[in-house]
């Protein structure tokens, strides 16, 4: 399977992956749907960026360290948590603290703990399912720095929750798409508060996890909101939040634009270390994010061009890889895999550009169709 943008469907592809309803967390298409203009149309209209497609390339998307099961009922569990306080002013911890422990369980199960972030991402509201990758991030470093259960526990809530006080902000804010003026702004910059207040007058989040919502906006050098507060004076969850904020909202695809590669978001949050965030926390986070997920695009050190096929646990940075194209981008024959592991002398350069790996992966999305039509290709 591969991804690619709505923008690029054709009649006929097939879908790989359900696509679930944004803010209804229902199924709007299921997977084997062969697309067609009338379900195109209606992917776009429902602002989904991007879908899986059935590919000539036999490419699949491995299960991730939480299952797509556990986040997607963690995110309806958020919704509706979210949507209830709203109309009842109460908050629903108890549904909440069952979903942390379910993410817990499967994270301290999962030895290996690589993050490729094509695995803890499905087509549904980006506000409940950024707080839901947010809270794995986070929970990822936690376990790294040993935080004992109930520790892990109040980092969970407090990363989840960490957007709580984006409630009280009108919808039409929060979804502009260009830059806000300086009234929205301020709006914006409130929630923070208002989610600390929500969270503590329930009477039931700890003090530990409300600081998160407070202080996810706060600076290592001070120059955040709302308070201003400088180094180790912002609280280490909040901290650790705010990485694995930057780093999920930065390869997140949104409506106007495609989420950036893994590799670039680290690069961008590197560039950031030391001054908005945590270096610390940056590189616990860094060594188990897959710089190349598998189905990405890249350059070799030999010119061609291969789609990332598998990965070695022991070395990311040298996984299996199907040759496509040559150095003049022209189709091999035959597609070869091969295992980076194996040459020292074979690495990848870079990933492809968006742009230029949409437009070749359409093409064996469009492979595949005229295969299943039994008139070559």
């Amino acid at each position: 399977m591969i991804k690619i943008p709505v923008s690029h469907l054709v009649p006929g592809m097939v879908l790989a992956r359900a696509i679930i309803e944004p803010d209804h967390h229902r199924v709007l298409l299921t997977a084997g749907q062969v697309l067609d203009e009338y379900y195109i149309k209606r992917i776009k209209d429902k602002g989904i960026p991007a879908v899986y497609v059935k590919d000539a390339l036999g490419i699949e998307v491995p299960e991730g360290a939480v299952s797509g099961e556990t986040m997607q009922e963690a995110s309806r569990v958020l919704s509706h948590t979210f949507k209830s306080l709203l109309s009842t002013r109460r908050l629903n911890l108890k549904a909440v603290r069952t979903q942390v422990d379910n993410i817990i369980d499967e994270l301290l199960k999962n030895q290996n703990l690589a993050i490729g972030l094509e695995d803890i991402r499905d087509y549904d509201s980006y506000t409940y399912q950024h707080s839901v990758s947010v809270c794995i991030l986070s929970l990822v470093i936690g376990i790294r720095k040993e935080y004992n259960r109930e520790k892990l526990r109040n980092l969970g809530i407090g990363a989840i929750l960490h957007d709580i006080g984006k409630i009280t902000v009108p919808q039409k804010i929060l979804n502009k798409c260009g830059p806000l003026d300086e009234f929205e702004w301020e709006i914006i910059k409130k929630h923070p508060w208002e989610g600390f207040n929500i969270l503590r007058n329930s009477g039931e989040v700890s003090l530990l996890s409300a600081h998160v919502a407070l202080q996810h906006h706060e600076h290592i050098s001070g120059s955040g909101y709302p308070q201003g507060l400088r180094g180790d004076k912002i609280h280490e969850f909040a901290r650790i939040t705010a990485v694995a904020d930057i780093f999920d909202a930065l390869v997140s695809d949104r409506p106007y634009r495609m989420g950036y590669a893994n590799r670039e978001a680290l690069e961008i949050l590197y560039r950031e270390s030391g001054h908005k965030i945590s270096r610390e926390y940056l590189d616990l986070l860094a060594e188990h994010i897959i710089p190349y997920p598998v189905g990405t695009l890249v350059v070799l050190s030999t010119g061609d061009i291969a789609v990332i096929a598998g990965q070695n646990e022991n070395n990311f940075s040298k996984p299996r890889v199907k040759i496509l194209l040559d150095n003049n981008r022209r189709k091999y024959d035959t597609i070869r895999e091969v295992d980076l592991s194996r040459f020292d002398t074979i690495y990848i350069k870079k990933a492809l550009n968006n742009d230029e790996a949409v437009q070749i992966l359409t093409q064996y999305a469009l492979k595949e169709i005229l295969w299943k039509e039994n008139i070559g290709y």
